[in-house]
């Protein structure tokens, strides 16, 4: 806080056009174009620079190295940029979700499976092996291979 009781750098714009201060140009229409772009096609590959830039462009308004002319567009695109890599995120771990769901399937078919009589209705049932039956199949299998 400063001794006037203002936010540290909140510059009013006619206060910089009279100063020696050297002030950055806002580029709030570059990031929220990068916002945007991010939903539409780009994802990641734009909202992460959306995200970043409108960081950075906020810091420097709040420190007075930049004119906050253009803030509701900058807070849009950053905005936007977040969305999109949640997005990104959300898609990529439904993703592998579904590789290691289709995986543990081809998986669970490939092991043995051992019939028995049921004791009460005289059928056969399948069901799956002991693991240790499990494994000496699996080296039965194996033995009859290498004959």
């Amino acid at each position: 806080m400063r001794k006037d009781g203002q936010k540290p750098g909140r510059l009013q714009p006619e206060l910089v056009e009279n100063s020696l201060l050297v002030v950055k140009k806002s580029n709030g229409v570059l990031i929220l174009i990068l916002g945007i772009l991010s939903l539409i096609l780009c994802s990641v590959f734009t909202g992460i620079p959306a995200w970043v830039m409108g960081n950075r462009s906020i810091e420097d308004i709040d420190y007075g190295r930049m004119v906050p002319n253009e803030i509701g567009l900058i807070q849009a695109g950053r905005i936007l940029g977040m969305i999109s890599v949640a997005i990104s995120i959300f898609q990529l771990l439904f993703f592998m979700s579904l590789v290691g769901a289709s995986s543990g399937r081809q998986r669970m078919k490939s092991e043995p499976r051992c019939t028995s009589m049921d004791p009460v209705t005289g059928k056969m049932i399948e069901k799956p092996c002991p693991s240790s039956l499990t494994d000496f199949i699996h080296r039965q299998e194996g033995a009859e291979l290498t004959r």
